[in-house]
């Protein structure tokens, strides 16, 4: 049977509404599937990205075997709190002194690097001017704003270019020993204030036929006692190394030439000085004190901690005093270790969050109290704390305001490190004191030598 018209017409409507909701299905499943496809390419980023983010659950600080073992171990269980509270793995490795350096230039060869590494101040001037440590400047301001100030003249030990690529954890700063029984003996009524006293002090308290000295001072190439004395004395009588720019040596001036002499008076005139002090090495300073040697030294705080730990016959003989002031002001020789990231480091915010941690003043202040008085406080007000008010402990502390580095007046360099690491200075008061060369030629020939390190 045929259809209608009527039917007809109505079975064709509904053919082409047919046809039309399945043009519509087809157009709105390639819509579905092209939303589908951007949402799994997207979701696939995401879970990227975060399983690669994920994957950095790892991280490695070096620390210098720098510190007494309770300071290592104490800074070990904080960098490793940081990790369990963050929900990551740290691993701290204590790495002995003579082994920091190859490590650190092997990691820049293989290009595997610690998270965070600690590093002395000269090493930090070298790496940076190579290019391989992250500029920590934002980091350096951010800590000193939610802890307070750290002491001025350590930015300059650890800037190049105006910018900070360490983060410093210790100061150190040598301080004058003195024998208070034998300078109360020779009429003196306490340390001596400036190096004209000291001369005078050491002269007077001299008695070489019982093998007693008042000057413990060393000299020879291998000393660095020898390199850290000899600065602050040429420091004090107004000679440097170089200017303010960093880049112009000028240490052959009528200054320098003053601070040579006060030294070959010291020990060819004065003869205040043991006769083999001239081979002395590092530690040789100490032990003429601790041996009941010499009357007056130039170290660091370890003689007191020394002293205390073996209960010694000294201790209650000895006093400590900032160190003399010349006719420029009193200066000492700073040392100083930092915290570092090297510039490709895996993290680098996490690596500054380590040391921001780290850096923590109340937790930092805990540190200071156990690994003082050999670690000066970087933060300045903290040579105010109770643990350091023992008449021995504070001259210490404030021999930290006096500190230079490396360098002075300008920033640390590299070329300074390698004056320092060349031994030029103390050589050229060996020529004076060994060879009997006139000051003014040796200063002369200093400077000729400096001069062709920082032209190279």
């Amino acid at each position: 049977m045929k259809d209608s018209p009527a039917e007809k017409t109505k079975n064709e409507k509904l053919r082409r509404e047919e046809k039309q909701m399945e043009e519509a299905m087809r157009k709105y499943t390639r819509i579905i599937i092209a939303l589908l496809g951007i949402c799994c390419v997207g979701a696939l980023a995401f879970a990227s990205g975060a399983q690669e983010q994920a994957e950095i659950k790892e991280y490695t600080v070096w620390i210098q075997k720098y510190f007494y073992d309770v300071s290592n171990e104490n800074l070990k269980a904080r960098f490793e709190q940081y990790g369990a509270e963050n929900g990551v793995d740290v691993n701290v490795e204590i790495i002995p002194y003579p082994q920091a350096f190859p490590k650190w230039t092997a990691a820049i060869e293989a290009g595997v690097f610690p998270d965070v590494s600690f590093m002395g101040y000269p090493q930090v001037g070298q790496f940076s001017a190579q290019g391989v440590l992250l500029d920590l400047s934002d980091l350096w301001t951010k800590i000193q704003k939610e802890n307070g100030d750290f002491w001025p003249a350590l930015k300059k030990a650890i800037s190049n270019g105006g910018k900070q690529y360490g983060i410093p954890i210790v100061m150190n700063a040598d301080v004058l020993y003195y024998r208070k029984d034998k300078l109360s003996e020779a009429g003196f009524s306490g340390p001596p204030d400036t190096w004209g006293d000291f001369r005078q002090a050491a002269r007077k308290v001299t008695d070489a036929k019982n093998g007693f000295y008042g000057a413990g001072f060393g000299s020879g190439l291998n000393n660095a006692d020898a390199k850290y004395s000899l600065r602050a004395v040429m420091w004090a009588h107004g000679g440097s190394l170089v200017d303010e720019s960093g880049e112009n040596v000028i240490i052959d001036s009528p200054e320098t030439i003053e601070a040579y002499s006060f030294m070959r008076d010291l020990f060819l005139k004065d003869k205040s000085v043991p006769p083999g002090a001239v081979n002395w090495g590092g530690a040789d300073n100490n032990k003429a004190y601790l041996g009941d040697q010499a009357a007056m030294v130039i170290n660091v705080g370890s003689i007191v901690a020394k002293l205390r730990m073996d209960e010694h016959k000294l201790l209650d003989k000895t006093g400590t005093a900032v160190v003399p002031a010349g006719p420029e002001g009193r200066f000492t020789d700073g040392r100083s270790g930092s915290w570092i990231v090297f510039a490709n480091a895996q993290d680098p915010d996490t690596s500054k969050k380590m040391i921001e941690y780290v850096m923590d003043k109340d937790w930092y202040y805990e540190w200071n109290k156990v690994s003082m008085p050999v670690n000066g406080p970087v933060y300045r007000d903290l040579i105010d704390a109770p643990f350091w008010q023992d008449p021995l402990d504070k001259p210490i502390a404030d021999s930290l305001g006096s500190a230079k580095f490396l360098g002075f007046p300008a920033d640390f360099t590299p070329k300074a490190g390698e004056v320092y690491n060349n031994s030029l200075l103390v050589e050229a008061l060996d020529k004076i004191l060994v060879k009997k060369v006139p000051v003014e030629r040796a200063v002369a020939e200093l400077q000729k030598k400096a001069e062709a390190v920082y032209n190279q």
